[in-house]
């Protein structure tokens, strides 16, 4: 199903009941920054002059032209602290966690010899990289001090971005069977996120889609299941977006089943009966001058070989996996063309029966003489056996039930 969308803005009720909480989805996290100054121009200021954010080193922009930009600096957060020069003194401390929920966090003291006078405040930058190792949700949390006292703590809970490149799996991202969220998912043009079965779930403040697909399987994985085996199914996919931009398509694929493995073939000791041999002629001795043998009973060809045993018949093909399902969720979007493709895995042939065995020797002729001129020969060999009958197909797979609102209305 193909529907498009432009510039639509509906409420979302479903998106609310199941989006995030206060987990930083927000693209910008100023905390207690002073409105009257030029270096954190956001919020309010503590008493004692400071004031902290934390944004990104490059944010993308609506139209993306900044891509290049926003992908050089991907997940890089920029933490400014303001402090007014009356307050700035060596009695100050500034200490930063990113472990501050656990019982026993670390903190980390930022040394303050980076600090420059702007403006009548010392500003210190840091920069933070936090997604080398995962794509989970980070918390960063500072406490400063002056002479022992706390004069401001705040916690900011961060979220990471997304680029899909073309053919890009999740094992290769780092993800599993989980909820990640995201603050942007950008595909790269024409590029395809593949789960590969798992059951994944996205939430995400922006999705820019740009002719992007996902898609539980590619269609020549998922004709490449190996023999004997049955086909995967296609998984779970839940997508929650506050906004959508651009075309994307979900192909729901399951795996086609594996061919029936081959029946058991007969082996050369698996062979058909020998045939009989043949009898031998008989005769007597008639005395007289000269005295002559006289043919009493002629010898018999050997009989033929019996047919060599059939072959096994061959197992069954396996069973198409479920196209899997998917649960799409946009609140919001802006030229958006969405198309959601179901692919059950289809039925595996049934596999090839065994060879047939080889048929038994032909008997031996029997022993002739002259006199009877029996023309005997040996016995044919058999044939070999039949082949086994080919296994059943497998089932196919089922067309599994999946559903998209988009901008308030329901579309699957």
């Amino acid at each position: 199903m193909q529907l498009n969308f432009s510039n639509t803005v509906l409420g979302f009720l479903v998106f609310m009941a199941l989006g995030c909480s206060d987990s930083g989805l927000t693209k910008k996290i100023n905390v207690g920054t002073d409105n009257q100054s030029q270096n954190n121009p956001d919020g309010n200021i503590y008493p004692e002059g400071i004031a902290v954010s934390l944004n990104k080193v490059e944010e993308l922009d609506e139209k993306q032209k900044n891509f290049s930009g926003f992908k050089n600096n991907l997940n890089i957060y920029e933490a400014m602290i303001s402090i007014r020069k009356e307050n700035f003194s060596d009695n100050l401390e500034i200490r930063r966690s990113f472990n501050a929920e656990e019982e026993k966090p670390t903190y980390h003291v930022l040394s303050k010899s980076s600090a420059q006078l702007i403006k009548g405040y010392y500003v210190i930058r840091e920069r933070l990289n936090l997604w080398a190792k995962d794509l989970n949700k980070k918390t960063v949390s500072y406490i400063i001090t002056v002479n022992g006292k706390n004069v401001g703590e705040r916690k900011a809970i961060l979220v990471p971005d997304l680029i899909i490149k073309d053919g890009i799996s999740l094992s290769l991202l780092g993800l599993n069977n989980k909820k990640y969220e995201f603050d942007d998912i950008v595909f790269e043009k024409g590029a395809s996120l593949r789960t590969h079965g798992a059951d994944i779930e996205f939430v995400a403040t922006r999705v820019f889609a740009n002719d992007g697909a996902i898609e539980t399987f590619s269609a020549s994985d998922a004709e490449a299941t190996p023999a004997g085996q049955n086909g995967r199914n296609g998984g779970k996919i839940l997508l929650t977006a506050e906004t959508g931009v651009g075309k994307l398509t979900v192909n729901l694929r399951g795996t086609r089943g594996g061919k029936g493995a081959k029946g058991t073939s007969r082996t050369s000791s698996e062979k058909g009966a020998d045939g009989a041999d043949g009898t031998s002629a008989e005769w007597r001795t008639e005395w007289g001058f000269p005295p002559r043998l006289v043919c009493t009973k002629k010898a018999t060809s050997g009989l033929p070989g019996q047919k060599g045993p059939n072959g096994d018949p061959g197992h069954n093909g396996g069973n198409g996996g479920n196209s899997g399902s998917a649960f799409l969720f946009f609140e919001t979007v802006s030229n958006f063309n969405l198309t959601v493709n179901r692919f059950p895995g289809r039925a595996g042939e049934g596999g090839d029966g065994g060879d047939g065995g080889p048929g038994g020797k032909g008997g031996a002729p029997g022993y002739d003489i002259f006199e009877c001129s029996s023309n005997v020969t040996p016995g044919a060999d058999g044939p070999y056996g039949d082949p086994g009958a080919r296994g059943q197909d497998g089932k196919p797979g089922a067309s599994e039930k999946s559903s998209a609102i988009v901008a308030g209305k329901e579309i699957l």
